[in-house]
């Protein structure tokens, strides 16, 4: 995979977890956020990135973790 089509995963991780931050606290309560999420969770943890792209792999991080705390934020809105 060439890391442009990798940084489009990532990204599109990035961009499901932002758009959900537009939703009132009553439609985000709604929302099936685990099931919007986890799919690009895993897309983004199967990553594999040469360790010379060094803050790829700090996004692909970072991208995982926001999203795993978009998920618990909604768990505590149930």
């Amino acid at each position: 995979m060439k890391i442009s089509e990798i940084r489009r995963v990532i990204e599109s991780c990035n961009w499901a977890r932002n758009d959900l931050s537009g939703a009132t606290t009553d439609e985000f309560r709604k929302m099936k956020v685990p099931m919007m999420l986890l799919g690009h969770i895993a897309d983004v943890a199967a990553l594999v990135i040469p360790a010379r792209f060094v803050r790829d792999i700090a996004d692909q991080q970072h991208a995982i973790e926001a999203a795993e705390r978009m998920i618990a934020r909604w768990e505590e809105k149930q």
